[in-house]
């Protein structure tokens, strides 16, 4: 059996990464990436006092950061293609808008005619996914577009810190993975090739912890979601592919402040949209571990939840449930 997957929530102000690491059996030294904080990476006195443990830091985003700087070339190519990216994502979001606001006027039409309005709503269900599964598909066809940063791990530079990372990974009983800026988090890995290396930790037999972005980055795509943005539209959106470490799931934390849970329209048609995935809130306290077989919780109450297609919120995360086609009209 393959080591643990372990998701937890937040860890301020009340961490339980010291407990998930005792309840999984690691001892000795762990590895650590915090790219996702950017330039506050280096900030893990706290963290280091809370685990009681050697901590091998891996800085990838300085390190990344340096290089960048460092090779002219390299950065150029680089931001050229990101640019691309970005602005490719501005013709997704105008589908996206496209597509969310014919969702939300059939959604209100269906309580009136249900046999009338309801396939109607499940069509454009299914149109709206085929816009975020284009969005994956787009990007990934971007990166390929730009053939010298296609596989940046391969450049000299990156290639001697992704080798000392793969040095640091050989000496640790366990990789936790923080939380932070999710698309910096998710690109300094892709950057330095490490999709595979931490895909394949658990089956090494070497848990993998992970909390907030750094569980985000572990399923199979990342969702950014705020329902009141300061500014632009409040859709939620792709953001790109993740590692696909966790089957079934788009992880939310901190939605209680980032979603309009009060709401069941907008529950119902996120978690709708998302499926076959499950949409699930991680809180303060939430702690789930995947063996690679069945997922269990062991959240604090109110801690770890689901977004229903019924508009309610579901205790739990509810991985394990088979309701995933979500095509039923509500």
């Amino acid at each position: 059996m393959p080591a643990p997957v372990v998701v937890l929530g937040p860890q301020r102000p009340t961490p339980n990464l010291a407990m998930a690491l005792e309840a999984v059996g690691v001892e000795g030294p762990v590895g650590l990436i915090t790219a996702g904080w950017r330039v506050d990476e280096d900030e893990t006195e706290p963290l280091v006092k809370h685990v009681h443990r050697e901590v091998r830091h891996l800085r990838i985003y300085s390190e990344v950061e340096k290089v960048l700087r460092a090779e002219p070339a390299l950065a150029a190519a680089y931001h050229a293609r990101q640019d691309r990216i970005r602005a490719y994502k501005d013709v997704y979001r105008i589908s996206l808008r496209a597509a969310s606001m014919a969702v939300s006027e059939l959604y209100d039409r269906v309580a009136a005619d249900p046999p009338v309005y309801g396939p109607d709503l499940s069509d454009a269900i299914g149109a709206l996914r085929l816009v975020d599964e284009r969005v994956l598909q787009r990007v990934a066809a971007i990166r390929q577009d730009h053939a010298e940063v296609a596989e940046p791990w391969r450049h000299p530079a990156l290639a001697a810190i992704r080798e000392r990372v793969l040095e640091q990974l050989d000496g640790v009983n366990a990789l936790l993975i923080a939380g932070g800026h999710v698309g910096v988090l998710r690109n300094r890995l892709r950057m330095l090739g490490l999709d595979d290396v931490i895909r394949q930790l658990p089956a090494k037999g070497m848990p993998i912890v992970a909390w907030s972005a750094g569980a985000m980055v572990l399923a199979r795509r990342v969702v950014l979601f705020y329902d009141d943005p300061p500014e632009g539209h409040g859709d939620a959106e792709v953001f790109g592919a993740g590692l696909d470490v966790l089957p079934g799931v788009v992880w939310l934390p901190h939605a209680r402040l980032r979603l309009d849970l009060d709401d069941p329209k907008r529950i119902a048609l996120m978690a709708r949209r998302l499926r076959p995935e499950r949409a699930v809130a991680l809180e303060v306290g939430a702690w789930l571990s995947w063996d690679g077989i069945a997922w269990q919780d062991h959240s604090l109450p109110d801690a770890c939840f689901h977004l229903g297609t019924d508009g309610c919120l579901h205790d739990g995360a509810g991985l394990d449930e088979d309701d995933l086609t979500g095509e039923v009209p509500r």
